[in-house]
């Protein structure tokens, strides 16, 4: 498939999302080594430091996960009823299929596309955004309303495990009906 042809192909962005899923599953893997490594726990802010990493990089990896398959459902949604354009790009899909400012606005994008969303599945969707955007990039974050919430840790710190499952169903509901 050529380039301009694999921006417009749902199929391809729910393919890149589920690589994305086995990409953030492997480091939980990896996270369990590391939680039973006596010898590395003996050194706790080592330990606790690679634990965090993975963990942080884990919801990025997650967030891209669920902006991939999101995006391509809009995509499969609007071609359902529009003609695609013959010239592929971001800014065609931005403003014309997705219809919002910021790419990563999935909560936006699965608005627009009509895709229904549980009032959990929201709020995962922007701690995951705060991860894609620069919390599993950065170590700090890039407004100043942001920088003052890191210094008062709270819910959008924790990582739970139900979390990731959330992901894994949301994304695997996308894919079925890309694919039907």
């Amino acid at each position: 498939m050529k380039p301009e042809q694999e921006i417009f192909s749902p199929e391809y962005w729910q393919q890149n999302a589920e690589r994305l899923l086995y990409s953030a599953s492997a480091l939980i893997e990896k996270l369990r080594i590391i939680q039973d490594d006596k010898e590395l726990e003996a050194d706790l802010f080592k330990w606790s430091s690679n634990i965090r990493s993975l963990l942080e990089t884990n919801y990025m990896l997650l967030g891209y996960a669920t902006e991939n398959s999101i995006k391509g459902y809009s995509i499969f949604k609007y071609a359902l009823s529009n003609e695609l354009s013959e010239r592929g790009d971001f800014k065609y899909l931005l403003n014309c299929v997705w219809r919002v400012k910021n790419g990563h606005d999935t909560i936006g994008i699965a608005g627009n596309a009509g895709l229904a969303l549980t009032e959990k599945e929201k709020e995962l969707l922007v701690k995951l955004q705060e991860h894609s955007l620069w919390k599993g990039r950065y170590h700090i974050p890039n407004s100043h309303q942001d920088i003052l919430d890191t210094i008062k840790p709270g819910e959008k710190d924790s990582y739970k495990v139900e979390e990731r499952l959330m992901v894994s169903e949301l994304v695997g509901r996308i894919g079925l009906k890309i694919r039907k």
